[in-house]
């Protein structure tokens, strides 16, 4: 039978080994994702979202990056919500300076055209590796 109730003590730990953060600005999956619709993958990022959760908003870890991916595919959207480092929030509040009027629900929203500019005059490189083939997959000569 299936967890529901996750512990979420290790939610950083797990959000870093499956995403990586070097980049400072958005997080970067480490391996290509997949549709949970149709299982192609096709996916583009759409929305990306930070915020910063406060006490009582049901967990230890701060910040976030919620990644709105659309499956060009099959059009189903999905989203990951990525726990992410302090300063990964306070380099993106020095990006996007204007949206952050509202203190009470402190909350940077970007389509993903205007991310993907920011990563590009940085030369950040936001393509996940390539996936390694698995040994003894028939292709050995």
């Amino acid at each position: 039978m299936m967890k529901i109730f996750k512990d979420t003590a290790k939610a950083d730990e797990r959000c870093a080994a499956f995403w990586d953060m070097s980049n400072g600005i958005l997080p970067i999956p480490r391996r290509e994702l997949n549709c949970p619709s149709c299982r192609k993958r096709e996916l583009t990022a759409r929305r990306i979202r930070w915020r910063k959760l406060f006490p009582g908003e049901g967990s230890q870890f701060k910040f976030r990056c919620d990644l709105g991916f659309k499956c060009m595919n099959c059009s189903a959207v999905v989203y990951h919500g990525i726990v992410i480092p302090r300063e990964m929030w306070v380099k993106v509040n020095e990006l996007f300076p204007d949206q952050l009027r509202d203190q009470a629900r402190p909350v940077i929203t970007a389509q993903a055209r205007d991310v993907r500019k920011i990563l590009d005059d940085l030369g950040v490189n936001y393509e996940p590796p390539p996936e390694e083939k698995p040994e003894g997959d028939g292709t050995d000569e």
